[in-house]
Parts: C-alpha cells; sequence; structure tokens
C-alpha cells in the first residue's frame, strides 16, 4: 500500500469503508508519515491494528491528521513504529486520546515521550491518594531543579499534564469510573495547589502554621471536571493581612498562562463580600459574615467546603466553627430561595439560546440534582447532620437512607447524575474549556454521540431528553412552588394538539423545541395551514421547524419543495398527533379532529449564507399555496413535479448505482412498522419516497433522519390506511422492493431527457406494476442497474410512445429492457422468420393470431427503443 504510486482498487475501498471521502488523501497522509524505506517496512505492519481502531473511531480522517502530526513530532519515528507493531496497546491509546480531546493531543504533541511512559506503565490505573501526588510533584520539582520559586512551578504544570494525560487514558480506555475520574482530578488539583503554596511559602519565608485554602464547589465535593474552575477561599486564623502578599501570588501561580498552559481557572467569589472583600480574611470574620450578610447560596455552597492546603486542622476547625451558622431558615424559605436561583440560571440559558441543550443549568440537569440535593440537606441538616456530605451522589444515598428520598428517585437521580456528568465530561475534554450545552448540528451532535459509545445522534438525544425529563419532575415535586405549576400546564396544552400521542411529543423534543413548536401550532388558521420557523445553524445550513394540519402528501410536498429550493435534508425528524376530540364551534380547519404534524429538519444549502439569506418567505408562501385544501392532490402534484424536475436539470447525474440497504419489520406488540433505510445520499429522495408511501396508502407518523459524511440514514415509523402495522409478509417485500426501485431512479433523474416527464410517467408506471398480480417478477427485473438506466432514458422521451406503447405493454416492455444486450444489433429478415415460426408451430390458428401480434408488437417496440437509445446510425434503418 505504501509502496505503490497507484493504490489499488480494493485499497481505496477498505479506506473508504472505513470512513474516508478522500481515500487518495489518506494514502498521501499514511506515505508522508515515513521518509525512509526501514520506517516504511515497519509501518506496513502497523497498518492492520491501525485499521482496526480507525474503524472504531467516530472520525478516521481527523484521526488520521492527528496521527500523522504526532509521527511527525516523535524525534524517533523508527522507535516509534516499533512500538506501535509490538504494543497493539499503543494504538489503542493513541486513537482514543485523538477521539477524545484536542487538549490530550497538544499534550502529547508537545510530548511525544509520554505514548511510551502510557503504554509500558504498569500501575496507570492505579488510585493514587493526596500523598502520594504530593511525593511525585515535589520529586518533578527536585528533578527540574528549580532556580528560583517562579521557575520552579513550570516542572508542577509539566507535573500535572502527564497526570491529566493518564487520568484522561485510563478515563478514555474504561479503566476508572466516573467517581474515581472525579477524585483523582480533585486530589491531584489539591497537591498542587499545597505545592504551589509551599514554593510560594518558601519564597516569601511566611510560615503556614495560621493560613488554610478552603475549597468549594466541584473540587470541594472531590467531583472535579477536566475543566472545571476550583472555587478558593483563604483563612487565617489571625492577623490576616500578613497573608495577603502570599495569596495574591498563590492566584497568580496557578492562572499564569506559560508555555505549558496554567495550571487551573481559580474562582474568589465565594470569600465574604465577594469581588470586594479581602483575599484573606479571619475565621472570626467569615462566622460573623456568615451570620450577619451571608446571602442563601453562600450558605449552601459551604455544604462542599474542605480544607486542601496550608494548615488542614485550622481549615477543619474553622469549618466547625461555621456550620452553626449555615441551617437557618425553614423548608419553604430554603425551597423559595433554592427556586429562585435556579430560576435566574434558566433565564440565563433562555437569553443564551441554550436551555434545551444544557446538561448542567438546563430544566432536569446537573443542577437541579445538586440544588435539590442541597435544599434537603439545608432543610434537615441541623437535626440529622449525618446526611451533610459533600460528594452528590453520597448526599443522595444518605437522604435515601434517612427516608428523606424515596428509593426509586435516588435511583433515577444518580443514574442521571452519572450520565449528565459523562456527557459534561465529553463536552469539555475535547478543547479544555466549560462547555455544557449538547450541539444543535447533526454533525458535531453524531461525533460526540459516538465518542460516548453512541450509535447516532438521535439516539444519545433521547437518552439525554429521557434523563433531563426525569430528574425535573423529581426536582419539581420538592423544591417547585405550588402556585408554578409548570408541568401542569405544559402536557395539557401538548394533549390538545396530539392527543394520546404526547407522550411519544415530549419523548421526541426538547422543552426549548417544544416551547416553540406549540407556540406555531397555536397560530394554525383556516387560511393558515402551515406555519414555519428558520433558525440560522452556521453558514449554508439551517433549522427549519414546521407545525400544520396533516393530509396525505403533506410530508411529499413539503420534502419535493425543500428540494426545489436546492435544499439537502441533513437531518431531522417527523411527528404526527392523534385525533382529538372538538369543541362545537370549531371550523372544519380548526377542529383539533384533523391530525396536527410537527416537522423539524436541518437543511443545507450549497451557497447560501447570513449575508446572501434564502427567501424564506418566499418558500413559506408557495408551501402554503399548495397544502391548501380545496386543492386535488393531482393538480398539487403536477405543480411540484415541475418545481422538483426544474431543479433536477441543475443536478450533476452520478453515473454508478450504489447499494441500499432496507429494514422493514413490525415487531412482535407493535402499533407500527419500523423502516429502516440506509445509503448514499441522494437529493430528492425523501420527496419520491413519502410520495410512494402514500400512493401505497400509508402514512408516516414518525420519521428520523440523519447524516454521515455522504450516507444517509433514515427511520419511519408508517401504518396502513386504517391505522395498523404492516404483517402481510408480501406487503412487506412490496414496500421494500418500491423503496430500493425509487432510491436508484432519483439517483438517475438527472440522466432523463426531459425529467419532468419522466417523473410523471415513473409514477403511473409504478403505480400499474403494484396492481398486477406478478408485480414481484417485473420489480426485480427493473432493480437491474442496466434495465433501470435505460427506462430512465425511455421515459419521459416521448409523450406518444409512452402514452401508445410503454404503458400499454408491460409484458413486452420488460422481455425487451431485460435483453439490453440483444438490443445491440439489429436483426434480419431470416432471424426474424425463424424466430416466427418456432413460435407459430403446433398452435391452433387462434393461438398464431395471439403469437403473432404478441410478436408484431414487441418487435416494433424494439425498433423504436433502438431508436430512442441511439443505436441506430442511420436514419433509413428506422424504416427497414
Amino acid at each position: 500500500m505504501l509502496n505503490i504510486d497507484h493504490p489499488s482498487d480494493a485499497v481505496l475501498a477498505e479506506l473508504t469503508e472505513l470512513g474516508f471521502a478522500d481515500p487518495l488523501l489518506a494514502v498521501r497522509r499514511l506515505r508522508e508519515c515515513c521518509v525512509s524505506t526501514r520506517q516504511r517496512d515497519l509501518f506496513v505492519e502497523v497498518l492492520p491494528t491501525l485499521f482496526h481502531y480507525l474503524r472504531q473511531t467516530a472520525d478516521p480522517p481527523a484521526t488520521l491528521i492527528n496521527l500523522q502530526r504526532f509521527v511527525e513530532s516523535h524525534p524517533d519515528r523508527e522507535q516509534l513504529f516499533v512500538l506501535l507493531r509490538d504494543e497493539p496497546r499503543a494504538v489503542e491509546i493513541l486513537m482514543k486520546l485523538f477521539l477524545a480531546s484536542l487538549f490530550l493531543t497538544e499534550i502529547l504533541l508537545q510530548n511525544p515521550g509520554y505514548l511510551e511512559e502510557l503504554t509500558c506503565h504498569r500501575r496507570l490505573s492505579d488510585f493514587k491518594s493526596r500523598e502520594e501526588f504530593l511525593a511525585q510533584g515535589r520529586a518533578a520539582c527536585e528533578v527540574a531543579d528549580a532556580e528560583s520559586a517562579g521557575a520552579s512551578l513550570h516542572p508542577l504544570r509539566r507535573y500535572q499534564q502527564w497526570e491529566l494525560l493518564r487520568i484522561a487514558a485510563c478515563d478514555s480506555l474504561g479503566l476508572l469510573d466516573l467517581k474515581t475520574v472525579t477524585r483523582q482530578l480533585s486530589l491531584l488539583a489539591d497537591a498542587l495547589v499545597q505545592l504551589v503554596l509551599e514554593s510560594l511559602a518558601e519564597a516569601e519565608a511566611v510560615a503556614l502554621d495560621d493560613f488554610v485554602v478552603l475549597a468549594f464547589g466541584k473540587l470541594g465535593g472531590e467531583e472535579l471536571n477536566y475543566s472545571s474552575d476550583i472555587d478558593l477561599v483563604f483563612v487565617a486564623g489571625d492577623q490576616s493581612q500578613r497573608y495577603w502578599k502570599l495569596a495574591q501570588r498563590l492566584v497568580r501561580g496557578l492562572t499564569e498562562l506559560t508555555p505549558a498552559g496554567a495550571m487551573y481557572r481559580v474562582d474568589m467569589r465565594l470569600r465574604p463580600w465577594g469581588r470586594s472583600g479581602p483575599l484573606v480574611t479571619t475565621a472570626s470574620s467569615y462566622a460573623d459574615y456568615l451570620t450577619r450578610h451571608a446571602r442563601p447560596w453562600e450558605r449552601q455552597a459551604l455544604l462542599k467546603a474542605r480544607p486542601i492546603a496550608g494548615n488542614l486542622e485550622l481549615g477543619t476547625a474553622t469549618l466547625g466553627q461555621l456550620r452553626a451558622a449555615q441551617f437557618v431558615g425553614e423548608g419553604d424559605i430554603i425551597r423559595a430561595d433554592v427556586w429562585e436561583m435556579k430560576s435566574k440560571i434558566e433565564a440565563e440559558l433562555t437569553r443564551q439560546g441554550t436551555l434545551g441543550r444544557d446538561v448542567k443549568g438546563g430544566p432536569g440537569g446537573i443542577r437541579d440534582i445538586e440544588f435539590l440535593t442541597q435544599a434537603l440537606q439545608l432543610e434537615h441538616g441541623q437535626r440529622r447532620p449525618e446526611i451533610c456530605s459533600r460528594g452528590t451522589l453520597e448526599s443522595l444515598a444518605r437522604l435515601t437512607d434517612a427516608e428523606i428520598l424515596l428509593p426509586g428517585e435516588f435511583r433515577r437521580l444518580s443514574v442521571s447524575y452519572t450520565f449528565l456528568r459523562t456527557v459534561e465530561h465529553a463536552l469539555q475534554l475535547m478543547h479544555n474549556r466549560q462547555e455544557h450545552a449538547v450541539p444543535s448540528a447533526p454533525r458535531a451532535l453524531d461525533y460526540l454521540a459516538r465518542r460516548l459509545d453512541f450509535p447516532d445522534g438521535v439516539t444519545f438525544q433521547q437518552h439525554v431528553r429521557q434523563h433531563l425529563s426525569e430528574v425535573r419532575k423529581i426536582f419539581l415535586a420538592h423544591v417547585a412552588p405550588p402556585a408554578s405549576a409548570p408541568a401542569a400546564e405544559e402536557r395539557p396544552l401538548a394533549e390538545d394538539h396530539f392527543g394520546t400521542a404526547a407522550e411519544a411529543y415530549h419523548e421526541i423534543y426538547s422543552p426549548e423545541q417544544e416551547a416553540l413548536q406549540l407556540r406555531l401550532l397555536g397560530q394554525l388558521r383556516p387560511d393558515r395551514v402551515v406555519m414555519l420557523d428558520v433558525r440560522s445553524l452556521e453558514d449554508c445550513e439551517f433549522e427549519v421547524t414546521l407545525v400544520g394540519f396533516d393530509r396525505p402528501g403533506e410530508l411529499s410536498v413539503t420534502c419535493g419543495l425543500l428540494f426545489a429550493y436546492g435544499l439537502d435534508i441533513q437531518a431531522g425528524t417527523v411527528f404526527t398527533g392523534c385525533d382529538v376530540p372538538h369543541a362545537e364551534d370549531e371550523t372544519t380547519l380548526e377542529r383539533s379532529s384533523e391530525r396536527k404534524y410537527v416537522n423539524r429538519f436541518v437543511v443545507r444549502h450549497p451557497t447560501a449564507t447570513r449575508s446572501t439569506p434564502l427567501d424564506w418567505d418566499r418558500f413559506e408562501a408557495e408551501l402554503t399555496s399548495l397544502l391548501q385544501p380545496r386543492l386535488e392532490t393531482q393538480d398539487v402534484q403536477a405543480k411540484l413535479i415541475a418545481r422538483v424536475a426544474a431543479h433536477v436539470r441543475t443536478v450533476e447525474a452520478e453515473v454508478a448505482l450504489m447499494p441500499v440497504e432496507i429494514d422493514i419489520a413490525t415487531p412482535a406488540g407493535a402499533t407500527e412498522t419500523i423502516v429502516r433505510i440506509g445509503g448514499v445520499d441522494t437529493p430528492g429522495f425523501l420527496y419520491e419516497l413519502t410520495n410512494a408511501l402514500t400512493m401505497a396508502g400509508l402514512q408516516v407518523t414518525q420519521m428520523q433522519i440523519r447524516t454521515i459524511g455522504e450516507r444517509v440514514v433514515d427511520v419511519l415509523h408508517v401504518v396502513d390506511a386504517q391505522g395498523q402495522p404492516l404483517v402481510d409478509s408480501d406487503r412487506l417485500r412490496q414496500i421494500r422492493a418500491t423503496v430500493a426501485l425509487i432510491q436508484h431512479f432519483i439517483h438517475l433523474l438527472p440522466q432523463a431527457p426531459n425529467p419532468e416527464s419522466a417523473l410523471v410517467q415513473f409514477r403511473e408506471l409504478l403505480e400499474s406494476l403494484l396492481k398486477r398480480e406478478d408485480w414481484s417478477s417485473d420489480l426485480a427485473q427493473l432493480s437491474d442497474s442496466q434495465v433501470l438506466r435505460t427506462l430512465t432514458r425511455l421515459l419521459g422521451g416521448s409523450e406518444f410512445l409512452w402514452q401508445d406503447f410503454l404503458k400499454r405493454q408491460h409484458e413486452n416492455l420488460f422481455p425487451v429492457l431485460t435483453g439490453i444486450d440483444r438490443l445491440q444489433q439489429p436483426r434480419d429478415r431470416e432471424e426474424l422468420k425463424r424466430e416466427l415460426e418456432e413460435l407459430l408451430a403446433a398452435r391452433t390458428p387462434k393461438q398464431q393470431r395471439t403469437e403473432l401480434n404478441a410478436f408484431k408488437d414487441r418487435e416494433l417496440l424494439r425498433v423504436d427503443l433502438r431508436h430512442i437509445l441511439g443505436l441506430q446510425t442511420k436514419f433509413g434503418m428506422f424504416s427497414r
């Protein structure tokens, strides 16, 4: 593979299968990893292992780029390739770290020798105590033999990077669970703060016997993320001013940016009086502030406080002194304060537009669990001190043991907390920054999902919504004021529109999406049968939300018009509700008994940007016109076909027909049939597919659409005209064959001489075929790529030929089409005579007339087809 100028088709096919859209570029990158014959020979031996792990990665092209960068940064490529050849674990570690984080990748690029340490470390996943971190950090400083206190912090930063890499590698390889990872990150931070403090105190000649660093928040609870701020408060037993300079240098030492990066972002706002307060306070001043002036959230924050550096005994004594002022206020007041704080957080997220995607501060997120836990601790902690643990999971267990939480609540909260924290870890680890919002762009969402071992973004989002929903219900049950009753207001609104399907609706869409959709649904009127909302995601990409009254063909019209405007559907969901009883005074279109739908698509346009936007008002007006109930279905389709065909003429025709994967099943006890379709993305496919399903009398109740690279994966839930799933095996085979045929025909449509006529005639042909008893054999013949390509060229070529011959002569059409090779050569008189004599032999006069007519029609059709296909080079050959 690495020794040839032109890789074989098999090699390129394997790279394409791995996920490389440009396999030749992948080959070039692999070759550039080697600069000598010896290196090339060694690297070839690594390729099988490399390809094995590339198959498991979410983004093979990006992973290969990072591999090339790492190889080029290594001082001894031969030694590296020997390691990768002899230690497959090293390849796995590289692939996992490249996938997990750009931040970790940069650490590896700066320190390529770390790979061998990670691979050969016999105790890589051993749990380290605070004392072990301290000892190893001191040893790192001694080896560096720093000349000054300022310089001695650099080896500590390098030591921190190594430990972050070690912990993240164990995390990515599944060697450490979430609780252990967060505890290790927290103990590492404890040790580093202590080591920096010792170094600076020695330089300042200041004793630390009367000074302590208290940690709050995630560090205090020993639940630190990879990219968390560390919340600190500095306390002195007496004479706090003598530690002010040391405290300033400590903050600077932890946050200062160097070539090796900064250690931590430090937040000092939890000290008495916040930003305006002194950097160091005394224990007595702190207690007095807490008694007289502290706000509720400051008392709440103390639940996680613990000493981490300096005189730890002083810290323990200080916290004991503060506890007396911590538990004040009645339960109703505590819950009201927590509700107010959480409402402010959600209001800010709403302003930012991330409320429904934020796994930390959004409804049902990590903050809901933490605030609920702390509210119950503040309410009951004075009487039941045993419930006051700093860690969230341990606190939930203690609250359950004390019968303050129900066992079922504990199970749901603890499972959801672990899941949401895992998502938060993945978001922050990628770029080493605080990030809590799940991405909205389909590609980024799919990438995150695969990093977390989900098959796709849709499945991942469903799990996220389920956890957020379960947490929110428990949070509201314990914390929400009775007057707020948000859940009681939302659900009937959805039920008003979707009836008994409201539960399924809540599972599909986030609260943020529901708020928009329900607002649009409330604006539907007799003269406004569809409502539209469009939001830009990035250049060329838009999120389109459509709601309206369900009617046969509506989905096909929507998909067709999107295609006609040059918009390619990248991802999306389709949902149709159930019948709902209506009021007596409602007009026909206002009646909820006419089912309503919600369609959400992420679409891409090749040229539209924020500076040159699409005319969405025109799109909405045209869609509204096409969906008016007074129009007959055939009239709507006629208008739409003209629009679609006009756009088809601008689409570059593809030559190769790629396979399409179709799975259709009705699970036992299911109320819907599930259709899964996978294959190369073909523009316009959804339009023709949904039209064919309508033509077959099927209704799409739900659909999930996603695009991965150049492949599309669609999942449809369908029922028949009576609202029942499909159980007949022949019907299921018919649908499977029809879907494959449509996919291939739409792929070839740009090659038709008149796409508009070809599309109309194809539909008529398909409709008539499905009514025939022998539809299975006819469709099987059409599934042949050469046959279908020929048919595409014939359809739309001549209205006369279609009406008088092709449309009426299926029994002649298919034998001729399947004999494509025989069409290439003309047939002379003698050949025709011999065939006719064989057909008429041993026949009755009546049978001979039938055979003769069939022979004549078949041969006339054959001559016509040769002429249309350009196989007759001279004009006179046609009449001959």
